[in-house]
């Protein structure tokens, strides 16, 4: 039996077609029943999910987890996931994370922190996607929740977000990273401009 994230995500190709036996203890940190992404964090790292259909997991839930580990397009994936609630822990501390490129590299699955300048929102009923840039990347930000979401949070503002880093993939290809979190993970860290002009002109001599 596999009891650790990092001993999952380490299993190589003709292990994981035997399909081992998984079961560890950690914390939800993304649940999305829609597109069916669950992510679980232990102290060694994180783990995809495949949920059942009758899954329910809130945002930070202590949980044990037993499943099967098993081939995805992005690594080793628990499927057959059955679950128990445990009590009450504090969330992992989030991984502060340099992105670039399309892919999260070395913070996949990890709940991670990052700071960033939103350049477009798209609201979709319950759910939110925001487009952010940082001076290495242009990614994807998914928002649980976003009746909840800071109302500061507007295009050109910046914002620092706790997440989980997953690479999105097509055809086995890395397509672009995205961050997948919640409402409340979300703080304005700078506020855009009321009106495009108004920030206030500074002199050369101001600026140098």
């Amino acid at each position: 039996v596999i009891r650790t994230a990092k001993a999952v995500n380490e299993l190589r190709p003709d292990w994981l077609a035997r399909r081992p036996a998984v079961q560890l203890t950690g914390v939800g940190t993304f649940f999305d029943r829609e597109r069916g992404l669950f992510f679980v964090q232990d102290a060694t790292g994180g783990v995809t999910v495949t949920p059942g259909a009758d899954f329910q997991v809130g945002f930070g839930e202590h949980i044990q987890l037993t499943g099967t580990a098993s081939p995805g397009a992005g690594g080793a994936v628990v499927t057959d996931a059955r679950m128990k609630h445990l009590e009450p822990v504090a969330l992992p501390d989030p991984v502060r994370a340099e992105l670039s490129g399309t892919e999260c590299q070395t913070y996949e699955r990890l709940f991670v922190e990052t700071e960033g300048v939103v350049r477009a929102i798209d609201r979709q009923g319950a759910q939110a996607q925001l487009n952010v840039a940082t001076p290495g990347a242009k990614f994807d930000v998914v928002v649980r929740e976003a009746g909840l979401l800071n109302a500061d949070v507007r295009v050109d503002s910046k914002v620092r977000i706790r997440a989980v880093c997953a690479t999105d993939r097509e055809d086995g290809r890395a397509a672009g990273l995205q961050l997948l979190t919640q409402a409340s993970q979300i703080e304005v860290a700078d506020r855009a401009p009321e009106q495009p002009f108004s920030t206030e002109l500074l002199s050369i001599e101001q600026l140098l």
